[in-house]
């Protein structure tokens, strides 16, 4: 009788064990889907962020190449054909110091 039952408390083991290694495998491979799936989503994000860059480079040089040009067209009788003038007297606006400052002093208190 003790056989018996020993026998059928193995096999329960065994059930057991069986289905919680085939969860762990079915978990693994869920694990491993999902991160391949992920490695290949960044790396075509990445394939379209290099597409983005080397278009706004592109736009990026078409218009320092346009500032370029319109900088070398300026001349000062353009400028003063369009009613700007020459100033002869410059004034530049400041901030009055401020009464409240933070300073760092060292050790030695210099």
């Amino acid at each position: 009788m003790t056989k018996v039952i020993n026998k059928t408390l193995y096999e329960l083991k065994e059930a057991r064990i069986f289905w919680i290694a085939l969860a762990c495998l079915g978990l693994s491979l869920a694990f491993y889907a999902y991160f391949i799936s992920m490695t290949v989503f960044n790396i075509v994000e990445r394939k379209s962020a290099k597409v983005a860059i080397s278009e706004l480079n592109s736009e990026l040089a078409f218009l320092e190449t346009e500032y370029m040009e319109l900088n070398s067209s300026l001349t000062m009788s353009l400028v003063l054909e369009q009613g700007f003038r020459e100033v002869n007297d410059v004034k530049y606006a400041s901030r009055g110091a401020s009464r409240e400052a933070l300073s760092f002093e060292n050790a030695a208190g210099q």
